[in-house]
């Protein structure tokens, strides 16, 4: 009887060190399973990561990435564990014949990083990990023992559902588009001519615990970044085409940002982490290299290495903050249609490109000498991506723009219509009346509140020093 137990506890032993890391059966017409990257999972249901981080790797704001003895990550928001459940390691299948989903099996983990294999594909990963005040960097080789075609993904448990508390996802597309996420879907922002990687090199997720991003370098290998509900899983693939014993190299980060301003956050953070990418206005070409873009259908890390741009209007709010995301403090020339001259002249002066007008009309060179104070401020200012300031209307948009000590906050009524709305200048601590720079006119100020009066398409601007900051007091 002995002998059968031991027998029977040698082929369980067996079995899991064979089978151990399959995660699932690949499925493209079964829809009864859990969608990952075009695919169905059968019979896989996403677990909390509960065992205990070998290593957790720390930022200097709180934030931690740490991993498992069984290649699961984990994730920490100030020094505190979160216990998330969703599909949670690095996972890959074979392009070529995509029947199973198999995770990463771990061989070592120390504070350098981590290796791992994937016996059934022949695969190894050699990833090392550093942890710097705002991200975290995962870098490393992948190597196949002979040619191949995978899809690597890494993956982060993001759902903090508890017996008292349903944790909710928010999906994060751009400046102006976030969404809730419901079951079945992937969410994911897909460069306009290549589906497999994404249009920004960055991707956002808000929680009821936590809102980080994760994004690769403007110099590094391109990756899809998705969030998957049903797996309650944030993740970051790259399609990866493998030489026999031939390292492939990737790198990306990770790290919080800020959950008031979701996607200007962590583009800010993007920015400030590769600043060779976005410089100064004062460091800026005094003769640029322009890039014509006959369209926008680009990925943001195709159009960097530009010291400028020209496009061509009208272009909708989604596209012009793309560019303006692009070029951050670089020229922008926007050239303005005859037919739409009304709504595109105020519009490019407030994102701060250069509009260009063909043969004005005297109705026209009106609105540009009324609106040229406003003009000559912003370009001569520098963006501030995140505006501390915000309206009860949608159409009445604000945006922050600096010189040395002076802020100015610039509203636009993007909207035919005469519009009424209050703008809350949050970082305000200053006097009781403010001037609208545009029109000369004064405003009271209650609250850090201005109750404006915006014409169709108008403009208004007013500006504060630091020392009228609450930061400064």
């Amino acid at each position: 009887m002995k002998i059968k137990i031991i027998l029977a506890l040698l082929i369980l032993a067996l079995s899991l060190s064979c089978f151990g890391k399959e995660i699932a059966v690949m499925d493209s017409l079964d829809t009864s399973g859990k969608l990952f990257d075009g695919y169905y999972l059968k019979d896989y249901k996403p677990h909390r990561v509960t065992d205990r981080s070998s290593e957790v790797y720390f930022t200097k704001d709180g934030f931690g990435v740490g991993m498992t003895k069984g290649g699961e990550f984990t994730l920490n928001s100030n020094n505190k564990r979160l216990n998330f459940m969703g599909l949670s390691g690095i996972v890959l299948y074979d392009r070529d014949n995509p029947n199973m989903l198999y995770s990463l099996d771990l061989e070592r983990i120390d504070k350098a990083g981590f290796y791992g294999t994937c016996e059934p594909l022949g695969v190894t990963c050699d990833i090392k990990v550093v942890s710097k005040d705002i991200y975290v960097g995962l870098s490393g080789t992948v190597t196949s023992k002979e040619d191949k075609k995978i899809a690597l993904a890494f993956c982060f448990p993001v759902d903090g559902t508890t017996s008292l508390v349903k944790d909710k996802q928010i999906w994060i597309y751009d400046f102006f588009d976030a969404v809730k996420c419901e079951e079945s879907k992937e969410y994911t922002t897909p460069a306009p001519n290549d589906p497999s990687v994404s249009q920004y090199p960055f991707a956002t997720i808000m929680t009821g615990n936590i809102s980080f991003a994760m994004a690769t370098a403007p110099d590094s290998r391109d990756s899809k970044f998705s969030y998957y509900k049903d797996l309650k899983s944030f993740v970051n693939k790259y399609d990866l085409t493998l030489k026999k014993d031939t390292p492939l190299e990737l790198d990306f980060i990770v790290y919080k940002y800020s959950y008031l301003w979701g996607f200007r956050s962590a583009y800010e953070r993007y920015a400030t982490i590769y600043p060779s990418s976005f410089p100064q206005k004062e460091s800026l070409k005094v003769d640029p290299e322009i890039k014509e873009l006959d369209d926008v259908h680009y990925y943001f890390k195709s159009l960097l290495n530009y010291d400028g741009y020209r496009v061509k209007g009208p272009l909708d709010l989604n596209d012009i903050y793309f560019i303006k995301c692009v070029a951050k403090n670089k020229p922008v020339y926007y050239e303005v249609p005859k037919e739409n001259f009304a709504t595109e002249y105020p519009k490019a002066v407030f994102f701060g490109f250069k509009p260009l007008v063909d043969n004005p009309s005297p109705a026209d060179k009106k609105v540009m000498a009324e609106i040229l104070p406003v003009y000559e401020l912003i370009q001569d200012s520098a963006w501030n991506v995140v505006p501390a300031a915000e309206t009860n209307n949608r159409n009445v948009m604000c945006e922050m723009y600096y010189k040395g000590d002076d802020y100015y906050v610039v509203t636009f009524n993007n909207n035919n219509l005469k519009r009424v709305s209050f703008l809350m200048l949050m970082d305000y601590s200053g006097p009781t009346t403010i001037k609208n720079l545009a029109d000369n006119s004064n405003y009271n100020i209650k609250n850090k509140t201005i109750d404006i009066v915006m014409n169709p398409y108008g403009l208004a601007v007013f500006r504060y020093t630091s020392e009228m900051m609450n930061n400064q007091k």
